[in-house]
């Protein structure tokens, strides 16, 4: 993993590359954390990205995954693999948080490891409900997992 690499730029000088040398048997070990989002209204929590990678086949694959940490790290939805292509391409996922998920941390993610391959990645972006007078939500650094007795 490269967090700051010019070759993984599709704009300013820097984007994210990731090196997956196999698939990882559980798709969850193998999850960057974006971010953890607080929300004040109910309405789309949306994840916007550019991916691509410099490999023809096989194509590594990606996904984005919520999860409510204030239930228990309840699972909130997956969207479909992404499969990339050596061209950049825009990918956009959402899912509607309900009133009971208003005030819960959701953590954003991006699932790397469902196939081996150099995936590259820019322009990552996260949205979420404004609140009535017209505030985004809180965003924060993702949680730290809890250590192990």
């Amino acid at each position: 993993m490269q967090l700051s690499s010019p070759h993984a730029a599709r704009t300013g000088v820097a984007g994210a590359m990731f090196n997956v040398l196999e698939p990882v048997g559980a798709p969850a070990t193998a999850r960057l954390a974006i971010c953890t989002v607080v929300s004040a209204m109910p309405g789309a929590l949306k994840v916007a990205f550019w991916a691509r990678t410099p490999e023809r086949h096989p194509a590594p694959r990606l996904a984005v995954d919520f999860l409510d940490a204030s239930d228990g790290w309840r699972y909130l939805g997956l969207a479909d693999d992404f499969r990339l292509s050596t061209t950049w391409q825009r990918f956009e996922v959402s899912i509607h948080l309900g009133a009971s998920r208003v005030g819960h941390k959701i953590e954003v993610a991006l699932q790397l490891g469902r196939a081996a391959g150099v995936i590259l990645l820019d322009d990552l972006e996260v949205w979420g409900p404004r609140s009535a007078d017209g505030y985004p939500p809180r965003a924060m650094p993702p949680l730290l997992p809890e250590p192990e007795p």
